[in-house]
């Protein structure tokens, strides 16, 4: 668990894709076991988050294509699954 309030933070993605910025998740490599943990809190969420499209202009084609198919797995992902309140409990 997260003990208490967080100083402040200021996302600003780097990249277009899974609005990861404006999320309470965090993602960790764990390389020793080769796998990959999160933790969730909504303490975790950025206070604010910064779009910049100049950022985006700089990247790579290789990053700039797979960063738009991110972006098309998430929106899959979002229209085909069951919504929270229709999922067994």
């Amino acid at each position: 668990p997260v003990p208490g309030p967080l100083t402040p933070l200021i996302a600003i993605p780097t990249t277009a894709g899974t609005g990861s910025e404006t999320t309470g998740v965090a993602i960790f490599d764990d390389t020793p076991t080769k796998s990959k943990t999160g933790i969730a809190h909504r303490r975790l969420k950025a206070t604010l988050g910064i779009v910049d499209p100049d950022n985006i202009r700089s990247l790579t084609p290789s990053v700039a294509k797979y960063s738009g198919i991110d972006v098309l797995c998430h929106a899959m992902e979002s229209y085909t699954a069951i919504p929270y309140n229709l999922r067994p409990s």
